[in-house]
């Protein structure tokens, strides 16, 4: 089971009146999961309170310098009014909220904090008791925890809200439990120099940021506190990529908003789970996203089962970027051990036929498509989610591209582990003839097409292919069909096989049909020649922007509608490619938040540097 802690900015928490602002908020912290605490800090309001009295607010490096009489305006307001009014508007909600400090039932004891500034009465954390949390959490309870501490001798003290949410977060890891801890914000990102994101981060560079005076103020507790949960075990998998944990964890900032957005996620992946869209036959999963996107103000386009949009202020003369993802899944294959069709979650895993190929990119680009539409961006956002991409068929994407505004560039979502495909395989399915002559194997007479046949056959599997992708290796030959002879005496006059080429972007689809035919002896028919390779241009802003945020960029050896899409295009969307078309196919809830994220992330740091800068340099 989860336990969720959410951290609380002050701003979130105005005190103008009160009742709309934590309204607002209770209502979004009624959609996430229980178990959950909440932790509430608080600036603005005890600032405000002490001036009214005549007191000066000081900080330190985003930290509270709290005297005698500051701790007394601090204790008033947190634990206090602050505190009280947010369980009062969760009640509304009906999330059974019950308010607690930190100093009640021992849950944070504290040492005064020792350094060359004298902080006053502010606390460092020694020990952390949860047996009161877990007795409230145990009885459906949501305890919301004001910063107020105390140090066993009768003495409170203010304590970081920060680095009482990691505490308490250190705690339950300690104790077996899986953390998801959430710093909720007005801002949804780490910034750094001249306003760029920070989408990943380990101690040197936090170090480094401190020093140039980029990361500072309320954001450096956090992270330093983010830092103090990873390294007590949260995410095992971060150990082995440290740069990852603005990513992947709580170092990166998190709004209330994302959070409330995952369980809408979550629910919208279920319904499609639930609703098989095999290829061809995926009119109510189409209606699934029609609906999706009307409820969010956004009037959708259909055409047979694929659903697309447009942005509401469409400009022509901006560039236009295509999110895509498909509906369609393949049929079960045998194996599975649970209902394919029934969404199941277990230790943070979502099971059922399609969630990771491809809903959780088609949820995830939804989520971010109508999240940004809001936004002034120096782009037009198309989104798409279309049918019939298992089977490359004619009722897919193929059916909508004329009907489909200007599109310069696509992100194609599927499931390549959040890296970014810039260049894919193509496929040609090519059935060749070998002919000879009939004749009667008692004389050997005849000329044997089977053996034209293997000739070529060795040929072929040679690989005599010389040019070589960088990103894509060699083509691939591969025979995988062979018809031949009739009975047993006859020697055939006619042996087929069919060939299987996987290319790459070093050939073109004709230049390859041409280099065959003059090196093979059978004749050679065209099965399939339009799935080509792809290659985005290394100068292309999609690079630059992967490059810039760190996404590594590689080449796949599987296909995708990429394959159709006339205009330069990438592949990138959560969960893991060989988990598709596996029996209990999963996709993890961590995958679906991340990829929400890394998608919202791409496109901030797209629209940086379109501002600037053309689609495609040179």
């Amino acid at each position: 089971m989860t336990l969720h802690i959410l951290k609380l900015d002050g701003e979130l928490l105005a005190d103008d009146g009160g009742r709309d602002t934590h309204s607002t908020l209770a209502q979004r912290v009624a959609q996430i999961p229980q178990p959950l605490l909440i932790v509430h800090g608080d600036v603005k309001q005890t600032t405000a309170l002490a001036e009214r009295l005549g007191i000066t607010a000081h900080f330190h490096e985003g930290r509270r310098l709290t005297d005698a009489a500051m701790l007394e305006v601090f204790v008033m307001t947190t634990a206090g009014l602050l505190n009280k009014r947010l369980v009062a508007s969760l009640q509304a909600e009906g999330v059974h909220a019950v308010g607690l400090a930190a100093s009640d039932g021992n849950i944070i004891r504290v040492r005064q904090r020792r350094s060359a500034v004298d902080f006053g009465f502010v606390g460092d954390p020694v020990s952390v008791d949860t047996s009161v949390l877990d007795v409230l959490l145990g009885a459906g309870f949501v305890p919301v925890i004001a910063p107020i501490t105390h140090n066993g001798a009768g003495q409170l003290f203010n304590t970081n809200a920060d680095t009482v949410a990691a505490t308490l977060a250190q705690g339950y890891i300690a104790a077996g439990w899986d953390v998801r801890l959430w710093f909720c914000t007005p801002r949804g990102d780490v910034i750094g120099a001249e306003g760029s994101i920070i989408p990943s981060l380990n101690r040197q560079t936090l170090r480094e940021l401190v020093a140039g005076g980029i990361v500072r103020d309320g954001m450096l507790p956090k992270l330093e506190a983010a830092f103090a949960v990873a390294d007590c075990g949260a995410q095992e998998k971060l150990r082995s990529s440290p740069l990852t944990i603005c990513q992947m964890l709580v170092a990166h900032e998190f709004s209330l908003t994302q959070a409330s957005m995952i369980t809408a996620a979550i629910d919208l992946l279920s319904k499609l789970i639930a609703t098989p869209s095999p290829s061809g036959d995926e009119h109510a999963a189409a209606a699934i996203i029609e609906q999706f996107l009307a409820s969010n103000g956004i009037k959708p386009e259909r055409t047979g089962n694929n659903v697309w949009a447009c942005s509401a202020q469409f400009d022509d003369t901006k560039p236009t970027i295509l999110l895509n993802s498909h509906l369609d899944t393949v049929r079960p294959c045998a194996g599975w051990t649970r209902d394919p069709f029934v969404p199941t979650l277990e230790n943070g895993k979502l099971y059922g036929l399609g969630s990771n190929d491809a809903g959780a990119s088609v949820v995830a680009l939804a989520f971010v498509f109508t999240e940004r539409l809001a936004q002034s961006l120096p782009f037009n956002l198309v989104y798409a989610a279309t049918a019939e991409e298992e089977i490359s068929g004619s009722g897919g994407i193929v059916s909508i591209l004329q009907r489909l505004p200007r599109v310069d560039a696509a992100i194609v979502g599927e499931p390549t582990s959040l890296q970014m495909a810039i260049a894919e395989r193509g496929l040609m399915v090519l059935r060749c003839v070998a002919e000879g002559v009939a004749g009667h194997a008692a004389h050997g007479s005849g000329i044997n097409a089977i053996d034209i046949a293997l000739d070529d056959i060795a040929w072929l599997h040679s690989q005599p292919f010389e040019r070589v992708s960088n990103l894509l290796g060699t083509v691939r030959a591969t025979v995988t069909v062979i018809e031949a002879g009739s009975q047993h005496n006859v020697i055939p006059d006619r042996c087929t096989f069919t060939v299987d080429l996987r290319t790459t972007d070093a050939y073109t689809h004709e230049e390859l049909l041409q280099y065959l035919q003059m090196n093979l002896g059978s004749r050679i028919e065209r099965v399939s020649m339009r799935l080509r390779p792809s290659r985005i241009p290394a100068g292309h802003a999609f690079v630059r922007t992967a490059e810039r945020l760190g996404i590594r960029c590689y080449g796949s050896p599987t296909l995708s509608d990429q394959a159709l899409l006339p205009m330069p295009s990438v592949k990138m969307g959560p969960g893991d490619s060989k988990r598709s078309h596996t029996a209990d196919e999963f996709v993890t809830i961590d995958e679906l938040e991340t990829g929400i994220a890394l998608y919202r992330r791409f496109l901030d740091a797209l629209a940086q540097h379109v501002s600037h800068h053309p689609l495609e340099e040179r």
